[in-house]
C-alpha cells in the first residue's frame, strides 16, 4: 500500500535512468517497478496520466493515489545493484480497505 502519492514514468529507459541504473554505493540498491493495471476493474482509487501537466515535454508519468494497493509479483535482478520488481494494482478489498484507511478518518488532534 502506498502511503502517499506515487509518481511514475511510462517508459522504462526513463525509470532505469531516475532509478540511479545501480550505479550507487555499496550501501544502496536500485529498484524498478514496473506496474500493471487492469483497466477493465472498477477501482476506487484513482490514478492518472499527468504528462499534459509537465513542465519537461517529453515526461509521461502516472500518478497513482494515496492508498493505492499493489500486488507484488515477479522479483528479478537485471545487473549489479539492480533489480525490477512487479506490481499489479488491485482493487479494494472489502473490509480491509476499511482497516487501512480507518486511520485517514480519525482526527489528527
Amino acid at each position: 500500500s502506498m502511503t502517499s502519492l506515487l509518481s511514475t514514468p511510462q517508459e522504462y529507459e526513463a525509470a532505469r535512468f531516475f532509478s540511479g541504473e545501480g550505479k550507487t554505493d555499496d550501501s544502496h540498491t536500485s529498484i524498478i517497478y514496473e506496474i500493471s493495471v487492469d483497466l477493465t476493474l472498477e477501482r476506487s482509487v484513482p490514478f492518472a496520466a499527468i504528462d499534459y501537466q509537465s513542465v519537461f515535454e517529453d515526461e509521461d508519468d502516472v500518478l497513482f493515489s494515496i492508498g493505492a494497493i499493489f500486488h507484488i509479483g515477479t522479483i528479478e535482478s537485471i545487473g549489479e545493484r539492480i533489480w525490477k520488481i512487479h506490481l499489479t494494482l488491485t482493487p479494494p478489498i472489502e473490509g480491509q480497505w476499511g482497516i487501512l484507511t480507518q486511520h485517514w478518518r480519525e482526527p489528527r488532534w
